[in-house]
Parts: C-alpha cells; sequence; structure tokens
C-alpha cells in the first residue's frame, strides 16, 4: 500500500479486508464537535485538516409514493387524558385507504407523518398495516425511483459524488431498512409475535420492502457511489431470535450484497447491540462490513471481539466497538486510549478495521440531537476531551504494520 492514502482508498482498503497505510478513522455523529462545521462537506475537511482523521459521506433516499396516492392529514385532540395532540393520516390508494395516528410529543412534532422514524415505535397508536390487504396497499406508497421527480435529490447525491472523488472520500447510498420500516408500521411486539406464527403478512411485507431496496440500489448506481448502507439495527437480537434472523433477514442481505457486488459497491450493515447472537449468522451473506457494533453494551458480561475477527476477518470487516456510552462519553482518557489500543491490538493485524464508535458521541450530561454548543464551550465536555483522545490514539496505535 502507498505510504499516504486518501480517506476513501483507506477506507476502501479496509474494506477490502487489506491492510491500508494505518487504521482508517472514521466516525459517527459526534455532538461536541458539531460547532466546528455548518454541513458534511466542512466537516470532511475540518476533519482530516485539524485531526487528521478520516471521514465517510452518505446520503438517504428519497421516499416518494406512486403518484396515484392520495395522503390526507388532519389533527385531533386525543383526550383531557394525554397532553398530546394527534396526527391522523389516511393514504388513498387504488387498493383501499391506510389509516395511522400518531401521538406528537414535544420531542417529535411534525406535520407529516415519516413512516420510517424511529420516534413512531413508542408514538404510533394506529399502526399502518394490519393484514395482508395492507400490504397490497403499502405497496403503493412504495415508489419505484424512476418513476419520480427527483430532481433535487439527483443533484444533490451528484454534488455529494463530486466532492467526495475531489476530497478522496467514500460516498454511501444509505438504502431503506426493510426491517425498520415493517417494525414500525406493524408494531415491535406485533411482527415479531406473527413472524413466530409463520403469518403470511410478515413474508409478503418484507418481500414488498427489499423489491423497493433493490430497485433503489439499481437506480443509485448511476452515481457510482461506493458503498450500500443498510441500517440492521432492528435485526439484532434484542428483537429477533437467530433462527428468525436466518429465516426472515438473512435472505435479505444477500440478495442487498448481491445487486450492490454486481455494481462494484460494498455493502455495509449498521447494528450496535445484540450481535454477539449473530456472529455466525453474518457469515455466508456477502456483507462487506459489520458497522457501529458496540463491545461494550449495556448489560453485557463482555464482548469477547477477539471472536469477531476469528469467525467473520476471512471475509466481513469490522467497523465500530468503541462505546460512545461508556467509553467516551463516561470514561477517562485513559480508559479511551486502552480501549482504542485493545480493539487495534484484537481487530486491525491483516486489515480489516476501521475505528469508530459505536453510536453518535453526545455531551455526556446534554444528550441529545439539538447540537448544542454547550454555551460556547463545547472544549470543557469529558466528551470532547476524550474524541480528540480517541483521534490521537487512533493514529498513534494504528500505524502498519501493527506493533502492539
Amino acid at each position: 500500500m502507498p505510504a499516504s492514502m486518501t480517506s476513501r482508498e483507506r477506507i476502501m482498503a479496509a474494506l477490502s479486508r487489506q491492510e491500508p497505510d494505518r487504521v482508517p478513522i472514521a466516525m459517527r455523529g459526534m455532538e461536541p464537535l458539531n460547532h466546528l462545521w455548518n454541513d458534511p462537506f466542512e466537516r470532511v475537511m475540518v476533519l482530516r485538516e485539524r485531526f487528521g482523521v478520516d471521514d465517510f459521506l452518505y446520503l438517504s433516499y428519497a421516499w416518494v409514493y406512486e403518484p396515484c396516492v392520495v395522503e390526507n392529514r388532519q389533527w385531533k385532540t386525543y383526550g383531557d387524558h394525554n397532553q398530546y395532540p394527534l396526527l391522523v393520516t389516511d393514504y388513498h390508494t387504488p387498493a383501499g385507504t391506510l389509516h395511522a395516528e400518531v401521538f406528537m410529543s414535544d420531542d417529535y412534532y411534525t406535520d407529516r407523518l415519516n413512516l420510517e422514524a424511529d420516534q413512531l415505535v413508542p408514538r404510533m397508536v394506529v399502526r399502518t398495516i394490519h393484514d395482508c390487504d395492507d400490504v397490497e396497499k403499502f405497496r403503493y406508497l412504495l415508489a419505484a425511483p424512476e418513476a419520480c421527480d427527483l430532481e433535487a435529490w439527483r443533484d444533490t447525491m451528484q454534488r455529494y459524488i463530486d466532492f467526495g472523488r475531489q476530497q478522496g472520500v467514500p460516498v454511501g447510498l444509505y438504502i431503506p431498512s426493510v426491517s425498520g420500516i415493517a417494525m414500525k408500521n406493524v408494531g415491535p411486539l406485533e411482527i415479531v409475535m406473527r413472524a413466530m406464527d409463520g403469518d403470511r403478512m410478515v413474508l409478503e411485507l418484507l418481500d414488498a420492502l427489499t423489491d423497493w431496496a433493490l430497485r433503489w440500489i439499481d437506480y443509485g448506481a448511476r452515481f457510482k457511489p461506493d458503498i450500500i448502507y443498510y441500517s440492521a439495527c432492528y435485526e439484532s437480537t434484542d428483537f429477533w431470535s437467530p433462527a428468525l434472523f436466518r429465516r426472515l433477514f438473512a435472505p435479505v442481505h444477500r440478495q442487498l450484497a448481491h445487486r450492490a457486488h454486481a455494481y462494484g459497491m460494498k455493502y455495509i450493515i449498521y447494528m450496535t447491540t445484540g450481535v454477539e447472537g449473530l456472529i455466525e449468522q453474518f457469515k455466508g451473506l456477502g456483507v462487506d462490513a459489520l458497522y457501529g457494533w458496540d463491545s461494550t453494551p449495556p448489560g453485557s458480561a463482555g464482548f469477547d471481539i477477539s471472536r469477531l475477527k476469528q469467525v467473520l476477518g476471512d471475509e466481513v470487516a469490522l467497523w465500530g466497538g468503541i462505546s460512545p456510552t461508556f467509553v467516551v462519553e463516561r470514561g477517562t482518557t485513559q480508559q479511551v486510549r486502552e480501549d482504542v489500543r485493545r480493539h487495534i491490538q484484537a481487530l486491525a493485524p491483516g486489515g480489516g478495521y476501521i475505528l469508530c464508535t459505536a453510536g453518535s458521541v453526545y455531551f455526556e450530561d446534554e444528550a441529545g440531537f439539538s447540537g448544542k454548543k454547550r454555551n460556547g464551550t463545547p472544549h470543557t465536555s469529558r466528551a470532547y476531551r476524550n474524541l480528540l483522545t480517541l483521534f490521537q490514539a487512533g493514529l498513534e496505535y494504528g500505524r502498519y504494520p501493527i506493533a502492539l
């Protein structure tokens, strides 16, 4: 490998399980550093020029409905016993009407329902999908990209691609999460119980969503992104048994990975907790990287990270490992350095490791999505200092050949 590589070269080498010049450091969200940039492009430059670390750009698809769908929305008061109003939505399709009702709490307030929002899990009062008939209606909400006016999305995607090539940064396309959308619109407990009972509705819904995701890969491939990025958080053993994962979701990943590889793109899946019970299940799926896994999840007796390398190292790169909560937000500087060293020592030799926290990092006492600047003094926070320590340790310990 060259003595000095671009972030794109470095990350793509690691995703191919090769040794780059050093272990890539490519992070998720970092609230304590948000004041340093105004957009993802400026973030790339700041992380590279100021801290000497890498970055990864990705763009989400644009969810659009078939032109024949008529969407009616209205607000309702849900009664004196609840302080939150309801957003009631009817989707009129040629196959019939879908109906959804969602609490609009103070931290989730919108005038148009996002049917893949994480906030739907505890807030949805009436779920969108109840049976196979509803799946047929829901298909009209899964429009083929080519059938829609996506000029703004196309321009944005091309801007990301052009910037990535000019600045040497990999660009990914975020593909619809089959499991996430299914669970939010059926209900987490409801869909798991129905899957255990062998309900045909579950398979029909997953098939419809998989076909939709494949169409987005076909469409997005024309822009030549480097990576297809898929969130599998709702597929972990936090929800599903290994047997149900193997039956329901392993076929989804095989299809998506095969399609991504046909276009020369890497296929990565994001899963934070509930990973240990699925390590064997990831083999043979065509997944290029397991992204975002947490080696110190809450309640864990200890994650054997060496087993990840032993079982998956020949076919799956590992991207993540450092706990944002227990190491970066709450740990000491020495604990951060030791955890970085431990992960690099166990996972980096031979290539195939990218240093990253399992999820986004927030201020240790102000976690949230606001991007607050901590009264103008973010550098006084432990999370800020520990992020810098993580960068420094990664650069120090991650030079190839690894000698720790």
